[in-house]
């Protein structure tokens, strides 16, 4: 069962960590969430037994999110991780590699909230 489960979303844009802490609140879930990749590590020790999902976003300033994803496997290898990013063939970052190398899973943005709630879900259910 999902409904109910603890997100952890790290993204360093204000209005898209809202938007989606409030469309996943929606859809039942209980949304943790961090501004960079420092907060979110901080927030996901405190909250370690909780969360089942971390959502983040791959580059942003005061930690990145393939360090972040590194730490919490450290912390616990069986957290499921969704990467979000703007993953353009070209000019990707070496974080944006390094993340679609890692056998992740990655959400392309922009995305639309209701593939957002979709691919949660999906995660959650396995």
């Amino acid at each position: 069962m999902t409904q109910g489960a603890t997100v952890l979303f790290v993204d360093d844009e204000e209005d898209l960590r809202s938007l989606c802490s409030l469309v996943l609140t929606r859809a039942g879930y209980r949304v943790l969430v961090a501004r960079d990749g420092k907060e979110g590590l901080a927030l996901f020790q405190e909250h370690a037994a909780e969360v089942r999902l971390v959502v983040t976003d791959v580059n942003m300033p005061g930690g990145d999110g393939w360090l972040l994803y590194r730490r919490l496997r450290e912390l616990r290898a069986d957290i499921n991780l969704l990467f979000v990013s703007g993953f353009s063939a070209e000019g990707r970052t070496p974080a944006q590699c390094r993340a679609l190398d890692s056998g992740e899973e990655t959400l392309e943005k922009p995305f639309t909230m209701n593939r957002l709630v979709a691919k949660v879900k999906e995660m959650l259910e396995r």
